[in-house]
């Protein structure tokens, strides 16, 4: 994209040669950037703003980035097709599902002629994902049940950010990590104590060779926080960061009612995952949606609620737009989230 002249094309020069994971050299950066730039440059900084605190974790000033990049998203001069068709997906992780339907509505409204023939499906897609999930946000907002994720991976807590459910969902310990079944129940026992304890993380080495985060008395892989950003301190921001997401699960678990969202586990685990949540928490009226289960038969229980569900293919990646922004990749999220659509209204009627 085009750079005015001057400080502003330095300061975006350096952006451009930060290390991949210098987080805090880039903020810095986008802070001046901020100030200095209007138009799309701003739009621009906003945006890489917005990627820079998700990836530190902080999705508060994540989103109050795409807030502000919404406001002026409709200014002059217009945004380029491949701002807007890109911005659509990034905003629906982070919830911001008005501001994805907004760069979509704006797409839509280019002339064809200006429209990559490869797009033409990719934008049909988006709208049939964006209008359902509007329509679900619509149905859902205001109703006191907290919706929290409890593993496996990130797909529960994406799944609630793109189809409506965020401003139910609660950013807990599992919003993105790998969680395997018998470290969750542990950290339900203790209350997730171990997150808050910078000395009980550690690095291990990740199949695609860099150094990656874990906490290994809940056997948990944290593969979202990695670089000096989360490990040069000895851990220190990474366990503040933990520490305050467990805090924000047990004071929605603290409440009358909650649906807990997980994936894949099989039926024992399931089992487990049940009782130890009935004790930590015998006040709550609570639900467990289970989605992509492949297992069978699914436990006896009245709390479950379970969607056996396979991924389109093998070589499936739930998280990339070039996966879920399709035919195939909208039939298999759909049901998971009518399912936990259907689990949060009954939990709401429930007296």
């Amino acid at each position: 994209m085009a750079r005015v002249s001057g400080m502003a094309a330095d300061l975006w020069a350096q952006f451009g040669g930060c290390a991949p994971q210098d987080w805090d050299a880039r903020l810095a950066l986008l802070d001046r950037l901020l100030e200095s730039e209007s138009g799309q440059g701003l739009r621009d900084a906003l945006f890489h703003a917005a990627e820079t605190w998700r990836r530190l974790g902080d999705w508060t000033r994540s989103r109050a980035m795409l807030d502000r990049l919404a406001a002026g998203l409709e200014a002059a001069p217009a945004p380029p097709f491949d701002f807007l068709r890109y911005l659509m997906f990034p905003a629906e992780t982070a919830g911001r599902i008005a501001l994805a339907e907004q760069a979509l509505r704006l797409a839509e409204a280019r002339p064809e002629a200006a429209l990559p023939p490869a797009f033409h499906g990719e934008l049909g897609i988006a709208r049939q994902r964006l209008d359902r999930a509007l329509a679900i946000r619509a149905e859902v907002s205001g109703l006191a049940v907290p919706c929290i994720p409890v593993g496996m991976e990130c797909l529960p807590y994406n799944l609630l950010m793109r189809w409506g459910f965020a401003e139910l969902a609660v950013e807990g310990p599992y919003t993105a990590a790998i969680a395997p079944e018998r470290g969750v129940s542990q950290a339900i026992a203790d209350r997730f104590a171990r997150f808050g304890d910078p000395t009980a993380y550690g690095s291990i080495r990740s199949p695609s060779g860099g150094d990656t985060p874990h906490l290994p008395a809940y056997g948990m892989l944290l593969g979202h926080e990695t670089g000096p950003a989360y490990a040069g301190d000895g851990f220190a921001r990474l366990a503040a960061l933990y520490a305050a997401r467990a805090e924000r699960l047990l004071a929605a678990a603290a409440g009358l009612r909650a649906l807990f969202v997980m994936e894949r586990y099989p039926p024992t685990d399931l089992a487990r995952i049940e009782a130890r949540l009935a004790e930590a928490f015998p006040q709550l009226d609570f639900r467990i949606a289970v989605i992509g289960y492949t297992e069978a038969p699914a436990p006896d229980s009245a709390r479950l609620r379970v969607l056996k569900v396979r991924k389109p293919g093998a070589d499936y990646v739930w998280h990339t737009p070039e996966a879920y922004n399709t035919a195939p990749g909208l039939a298999y999220e759909r049901p998971m989230a009518e399912m936990v659509r259907a689990a949060v209204l009954e939990l709401a009627q429930a007296t």
